[in-house]
């Protein structure tokens, strides 16, 4: 297999522009993480946890981030192209400027999070909690 593992995590690391693409992250802990422009593509990060982590400008085109939990998560500008978020729990993250162009975000909990200038052209939203302004924007 061609994909890198962590396992544990790395809480409160820096590693701004570093790349984990296709890495094993698996319900690893990510929280406080300083990631900013950092590669994600196709990475698996089902469960992790992202809390309070910095990750704007990253590119995360491919991964899964099934059930993750990303609260008050930094990811403005970050790429989701195609995506999987279903169940992440999004909850007042920044996503100005994000794209989620074709991301899967059915039942994620998106109340909160700031979208403002998101793309969410062909995005799936089947049960996603969001709020009003999300619902607007969409159409």
């Amino acid at each position: 297999s061609s994909r890198r593992g962590f396992a544990g995590g790395l809480m409160r690391a820096a590693c701004a522009g570093t790349s984990f693409e296709s890495a094993e992250a698996v319900g690893a802990n990510l929280q406080h993480v300083i990631g900013d422009g950092a590669n994600l593509r196709g990475a698996m990060l089902q469960g992790a946890d992202l809390r309070q982590a910095h990750l704007s400008d990253a590119v995360f085109d491919g991964a899964t981030l099934r059930n993750a939990s990303a609260t008050q998560t930094t990811l403005a500008r970050a790429s989701f192209v195609g995506a999987s978020l279903c169940g992440a729990n999004l909850r007042g993250a920044a996503l100005k400027g994000a794209d989620l162009s074709n991301a899967d975000l059915g039942d994620a909990d998106l109340r909160e999070a700031d979208t403002e200038d998101a793309k969410l052209d062909g995005a799936t939203m089947k049960n996603a909690r969001t709020s009003a302004r999300i619902r607007s924007e969409r159409g």
